[in-house]
């Protein structure tokens, strides 16, 4: 069967630094496909490195530009593994087992670590089940699981152990028990057992649900294996026996078929960074085409260098948002624009322009016939001083990833907006949706709606709400509808520029700017309460009741006559 890739990646090129970087943005994609709050994907070396990242090693498609389509399928399989891994609460679950088993010995706690991480990959690539990705999954696999193997004769080290149990689940593939050294046999008659119940886990509804199962099946399977492994007579391990990949996926080698204790120490060489400094620059110049660095503009707006301006930078969402809208939400949202659209009905206003080229004849100007013909005239609407331009603003700070019943906070505003980009269709109006949160001392505004689809970002770090306020604000086409800004926060400004001088900049500007607080602290009210009159400020106890406080709001102050 030819590659997938080969029929959707249109976008190449024999450039080295160009085909990388339109590598990394349809990869990227392949992670919005699959799920809200993707870990952000990048190729090693391009950043520092960090839990909170997918790295892709370009070692695998180094040389050949463009790169293949079956080392495309590759790179496709490891963010749908590690992607999915995160949304299946990978790390939560590990972390959780691991913990009970505590008080285990270095060697028994490397098999069940090394164990763990195959289970999960089995669970991963069942959980694909008839979609594409499993194709994708099982290209990852076969390239990660067919390189060098250790002798299947000797007794089993952690992660050969653990990578014959994936080859015979995943790739269907197992050496004959003649090959096999003893203390396999009893061991992956255990973990074949367990196989049958961690992919029917899979077919449970909720990701809770599975995550939990998978939490007290794992620590059934490690009670059973470390029983097993407690039985075999001692042999030597070696340090290298000992590495245990902290990700998800499997490492690409194993041990050596050497016999125990012929190799002790690491090989010495340089280690591997990924892209090197100049090509990594190169690529992270293509990329930032994309990004708008605004950080000069707000500089220019604010006129005051004590401001405590902070770098600035625009991005769109790429990671598409799965959250379902409210009906209710929508309805009485609706209710609110059939309101404002009767509204400009009543008061829309209509002007005659005389002596125009074309139109409906003038009897007044019929004389200009047989000189310039301009005869005619025209009945024009004039803007509507109703209509409006709306720009959702959400703190999308660390805070609002708590959770709240079994929502997190971030899911509940999500739904809120969906419902209102919903709600806006057929309307005149214009809308953006924003979040905004600090990431490594840059105040990052990222656009949530745009091409008539929501996207969804991952909430973290502080709250820069003045420096969003004003990015968004210069961002901002003036034209004839009337401009409202909506901040919603569930806390107060720790960082960037003063919210008073973002205020001041929008005032001067004919920018409305009110603010939502949900479920907000007294303190986090005594500091907004000093920043935003009476008139524009909102508070509300949950953020659950977001869409009443937007519908409020407008009918406070935009639906008068």
């Amino acid at each position: 069967m030819g590659s997938y890739s080969e029929f959707w990646r249109i976008n190449r090129s024999r450039h080295e630094s160009m085909e990388f970087a339109l590598a990394l943005r349809a990869l990227r994609k392949v992670g919005g496909l699959l799920g809200t709050n993707i870990r952000p994907v990048y190729w090693k070396g391009m950043v520092a490195a960090d839990s909170r990242f997918i790295f892709l090693d370009p070692g695998d498609v180094k040389g050949t530009y463009p790169i293949s389509s079956t080392g495309f399928d590759r790179l496709v399989g490891q963010v749908v593994l590690e992607g999915l891994s995160s949304m299946e609460w990978r790390e939560w679950v590990l972390d959780r087992v691991l913990k009970h088993f505590s008080q285990l010995d270095e060697d028994a706690a490397a098999y069940l670590e090394n164990l763990l991480q195959a289970a999960e990959d089995i669970y991963i690539h069942e959980l694909t089940g008839s979609t594409v990705w499993r194709y994708y999954l099982s290209m990852f696999f076969r390239k990660m699981l067919n390189g060098d193997q250790r002798d299947p004769s000797l007794p089993p080290r952690p992660e050969s152990l653990a990578a014959i149990w994936r080859r015979n689940m995943i790739i269907g593939t197992i050496p004959a028990p003649s090959m096999l050294h003893p203390y396999y046999w009893e061991s992956l008659k255990i973990l074949s057992h367990f196989t049958v119940s961690i992919r029917s886990i899979a077919a449970f509804k909720t990701p809770a649900e599975r995550r939990n199962a998978r939490k007290t099946l794992y620590i059934e399977m490690g009670n059973k294996i470390i029983e097993a492994i407690s039985k075999w007579e001692p042999f030597f391990l070696s340090p290298n026996a000992m590495g245990i990949s902290g990700k998800a996926g499997v490492e690409s080698k194993e041990s050596s078929q050497e016999p125990d204790g012929d190799r002790l120490a690491e090989d010495d060489g340089e280690k591997d960074d990924g892209l090197g400094e100049e090509l990594a620059g190169e690529i992270n110049e293509i990329m930032a085409e994309s990004v708008a660095d605004v950080t000069k503009t707000i500089k220019v707006a604010v006129e005051d260098p004590e401001a405590g301006i902070m770098p600035t930078r625009f991005q769109k969402g790429e990671a598409d948002s799965d959250m379902f809208t409210d009906a209710d939400q929508v309805e009485r949202l609706r209710v609110i624009f059939r309101e404002q659209a009767a509204l400009i009905r009543r008061s829309r206003k209509f002007i005659k322009r005389r002596g125009m080229p074309r139109g409906k004849l003038d009897s007044r100007r019929l004389y200009r016939y047989v000189t310039n013909g301009n005869m005619f005239v025209n009945k024009e609407k004039q803007d509507s001083d109703h209509l409006w331009q709306i720009c959702i603003l959400a703190d999308a700070s660390s805070s609002m990833g708590a959770t709240i019943g079994r929502l997190e906070t971030w899911d509940v505003a999500q739904r809120t907006f969906a419902s209102l980009a919903e709600a806006v269709k057929g309307t005149d109006n214009i809308l953006d949706i924003y979040a905004y949160a600090e990431d490594r001392g840059t105040c990052v505004l990222t656009q949530l709606y745009h091409g008539g689809r929501l996207y969804s970002i991952l909430p973290g770090g502080r709250t820069p709400s003045g420096q969003a306020i004003m990015a968004s604000a210069v961002m901002q086409k003036p034209g004839g509808r009337k401009r409202i800004l909506i901040h919603i926060t569930d806390g107060a400004a720790n960082c960037g520029i003063s919210i008073s001088d973002a205020l001041r900049y929008c005032s001067a500007n004919g920018i409305n700017v009110f603010n939502i607080g949900c479920g907000c602290t007294k303190q986090t009210r005594d500091f907004l309460s000093q920043n935003f009159p009476d008139g524009n400020l909102f508070f509300l106890q949950d953020i659950k009741f977001l869409a009443k406080g937007i519908e409020r709001l407008f009918r406070q102050n935009f639906l008068k006559a």
